[in-house]
């Protein structure tokens, strides 16, 4: 196995364990989550702080959501296709902030490369929202707004309704989220009285 394989299996082992534990999770955790020996770990990462910082790029890669993104089912309504992007979405926030948060919680954590970092975030989220844009643009006709703004919208959306700061009690769901994109906040009855 090349280094660059066993770097991504390791990855693929442990960043469910870094997303559930944080920071606080020990390198003996992950050799163990990834079934190998802690000195394999050591012998592909120089320490915990480069294995996240790994974890972090390979998660904002914007492969995984294309691939899913290219996945949904083009048959179903726009309601459907965006709840299952949402979804996508969603689960790619939640994993991202835990992770940036593990991060940012290790005590040798620099901003060393903010400028690298910003435009390597910048490519990958222009990537996820021409991904979306794609979905969106097979209904058209069906929008009030251009695909690419509709686009960055769900994703507005999404992002908020997922933000740590938000009590997890008044976190909309996905398909909440995607009805108030669909239809706005306001009832027909509102919007009856309001238009007449």
């Amino acid at each position: 196995m090349s280094t660059e394989d066993r770097q991504q299996a390791i990855l693929d082992a442990v960043t469910p364990l870094i997303v559930e534990r944080g920071s606080k999770v020990t390198t003996s955790e992950m050799a163990k989550a990834a079934g190998v020996a802690e000195g394999t770990i050591y012998s592909v990462f120089p320490d915990k702080h480069s294995l996240i910082i790994a974890a972090v790029r390979a998660s904002l890669d914007p492969a995984a959501v294309q691939a899913a993104v290219g996945n949904i089912d083009r048959t179903q309504s726009l309601q459907m296709q965006l709840q299952d992007a949402a979804t996508i979405l969603a689960d790619r926030i939640e994993r991202v902030m835990a992770l940036f948060d593990a991060l940012r919680s290790l005590p040798n954590h620099s901003h060393h490369d903010g400028k690298h970092a910003r435009r390597f975030i910048a490519q990958t989220e222009a990537a996820v929202t021409e991904t979306l844009t794609e979905l969106l643009e097979a209904h058209r006709d069906d929008l009030a707004i251009e695909p690419v703004r509709a686009a960055s919208a769900l994703r507005g959306l999404i992002f908020a309704i997922r933000h740590p700061m938000l009590p997890p009690d008044q976190r909309l769901t996905v398909e909440e989220a995607v009805t108030i994109l669909i239809s706005g906040i306001a009832s027909r009855h509102t919007t009856t009285k309001t238009g007449s």
